[in-house]
């Protein structure tokens, strides 16, 4: 119904024994009684599929829709606390719509649960900044019913709010409002077992089910390490490094740049989550999918640096929609969720629109130059 760019049975990519097959499994049958890790831990998008009155493939293309329309109502709300400037707001929720890896992917592969935690982190990271704790609470337990991912925002409660670097009554408050996706994470464990060595309960599924990955029904931390992370160590190449940064985020990772200092500092607070985002990829073979959940850092040292583009150029932020709206039309046009000709496209649009504004400026304004 979706077309051939849409993962539905006809797609050259449906019938691989893919992270798809198992929720829709989990979602026809009962999403509470499915012990494959990690994905029986992942209870919440399946249970809202069963639960909707449509079709399967209906039911999970809403919630993917509706997650990645929400998340960017929350991007555009999260940007306006740090940059209270309504097109501030609007660039970043153009910039959400231009990440390939992000909306694109979750539409077209709607069958994951990515959409919702890509919805909860960015909702949790805005409950912070707004000092609201029990919309924090909330967005990271049922965050965590979605994708286990999603408690690497915690951390951010307290480095995003701190004053200094040692705040007792804070990191208290950051524990407690933990405590309950902390508790859902243990009783998933402890009432949804993994079964993945099995050989009786394996024997009943489909491969396409019981498959994780590299054809093997296996999941251990120390076991994935070995086989995924240190071959990624091993192998390390320039390809990984921009796979790990523009190939995820493209051109977009250039703008902090115009304002090094302030997102630096933001860059700082958010280390702690960064850093177990990254560290997935010790443990698991996607890369770009895993590391977009690391956009709510990358938009607003995006924003930080257009707003010290707008303090040089002595221009208002919303001369810069222009360029959000050409990265989500080249986005759009794109036949795939990213690739190095996109970047340059983005790079070559971003250094032409860059040129226009300081060739205004000049002829304008007088050029007021970074203080050393």
């Amino acid at each position: 119904m979706f077309g051939a760019r849409f993962v539905v049975p006809g797609h050259p990519n449906y019938p691989k024994p893919w992270d798809h097959h198992k929720y829709i499994w989990m979602a026809t049958d009962d999403p509470l009684d499915f012990h494959i890790a990690p994905f029986c831990w992942r209870v919440l998008v399946p249970a809202l599929a069963k639960a909707l009155p449509f079709d399967l493939e209906w039911s999970f293309f809403l919630i993917a829709f509706v997650g990645v329309w929400m998340t960017g109502v929350v991007v555009y709300h999260l940007a306006l606390r740090l940059f209270p400037p309504p097109p501030y707001g609007l660039v970043a929720l153009l910039m959400w719509v231009s990440l390939g890896w992000a909306g694109k992917l979750v539409l077209r592969n709607f069958w994951l649960p990515d959409s919702l935690a890509l919805f909860f982190v960015a909702l949790a990271v805005y409950a912070i900044l707004a000092r609201r704790d029990a919309l924090f609470a909330l967005s990271v337990a049922l965050g965590v019913l979605a994708k286990e991912s999603v408690f690497f925002v915690v951390p951010l409660y307290y480095t995003l709010r701190t004053d200094r670097w040692i705040d007792p009554g804070l990191l208290k408050r950051c524990v407690l409002l933990a405590l309950p996706a902390a508790l859902a994470l243990v009783l998933l464990r402890v009432f949804i077992p993994a079964w993945n060595e099995d050989p009786a309960l394996l024997s009943t599924l489909p491969e396409r089910v019981r498959l994780v990955q590299e054809g093997s029904s296996s999941y251990g931390y120390l076991e994935l390490f070995r086989s995924v992370g240190l071959e990624r160590l091993r192998n390390a190449s320039l390809w990984d490094l921009y796979s790990y940064s523009a190939g995820t985020f493209g051109a977009i990772l250039l703008l902090p740049l115009f304002a090094p200092k302030r997102a630096g500092l933001l860059l700082l607070r958010f280390l702690p989550f960064l850093l177990p985002v990254y560290a997935q990829l010790l443990f698991a073979v996607n890369t770009e999918r895993l590391l977009v959940l690391a956009f709510p850092a990358v938009l607003l040292m995006a924003l930080a640096g257009i707003e010290g583009l707008s303090e040089r150029l002595s221009i208002g932020p919303g001369w810069f929609v222009p360029l959000a709206f050409a990265f989500v039309a080249l986005n759009v046009v794109s036949p795939k969720y990213f690739s190095v000709a996109q970047l340059g496209a983005q790079v070559a649009v971003l250094l032409g629109f860059l040129g226009l504004l300081v060739v205004r400026a000049r002829g304008t304004f007088r050029w007021h130059p970074t203080p050393r």
